[in-house]
């Protein structure tokens, strides 16, 4: 008999409940990519009281923010061809939840973990939001190739899926963009952004391997098993 933590943490080889398709994959992409790119948009506001609000922190912020998504991606990729599931892609979006959450604890201790100001001012301000931002960007920028993996149901229809998806994706980015932009910001704190945005992605992770799915699917199978044995 199975573990019950087979159904929630990815232990050994997938079994069928675990890569099953994934329903309405492209409303994962979109909230996955807009909460980054919200993060993304709040960082100025959390770096400003240590290195202040420059060109030099924005371009800190893009940069460190694309070269998380980069890695996570390509970290995301060898995960899921190696070890597809949705209980992987479950624990990435926790994880993900997770190091967002710990803006909440650097945002309040940001000279804790700054660069010594012997740095060049560059660097100081690169450091920093590497330490802050980049994990979430590395987690987040995984999940979208995780997502792909258990959308495909035949390579014939593989651009078509990831075309989709990357759609989905970037139009999400957007969406968080202009709304952390234009309303988020206006109207809440940012301590209060960062906790939605955690928040959510605890969520996604329950809605990406609902465990009562999973366990009615395995009994689905124990029953059309017992009756081919009978």
């Amino acid at each position: 008999m199975s573990s019950p933590l087979r159904y929630i943490v990815p232990l050994g080889e997938p079994e069928p409940w675990d890569i099953r398709p994934l329903r309405f994959p492209e409303a994962f992409a979109f909230l996955a990519n807009g909460a980054l790119l919200v993060l993304e948009l709040i960082a100025g506001r959390v770096l400003a009281p240590t290195v202040g609000v420059s060109l030099y922190t924005w371009t800190a912020v893009i940069g460190v923010v694309l070269a998380g998504i980069s890695l996570g991606s390509w970290l995301g990729g060898k995960l899921a061809d190696r070890r597809p599931g949705r209980s992987v892609l479950s624990l990435l979006f926790l994880l993900s939840a997770a190091t967002s959450a710990l803006v909440l604890v650097f945002d309040a201790n940001l000279d804790s973990v700054a660069a010594p100001f012997t740095w060049p001012r560059t660097l100081q301000v690169v450091w920093l939001t590497t330490v802050v931002f980049f994990l979430p960007s590395v987690l987040i920028g995984a999940v979208t190739p995780m997502i792909v993996k258990l959308s495909l149901l035949s390579l014939e229809e593989t651009g078509r899926v990831v075309g989709r998806i990357r759609s989905a994706a970037e139009l999400g980015a957007i969406v968080g963009v202009f709304l952390t932009g234009f309303v988020l910001i206006s109207a809440f704190g940012v301590r209060s952004i960062v906790l939605c945005v955690s928040l959510s992605l605890v969520v996604l992770a329950i809605l990406s391997n609902p465990v009562w799915s999973a366990l009615a699917l395995r009994r689905r199978e124990g029953a059309v098993l017992g009756r081919e044995e009978a």
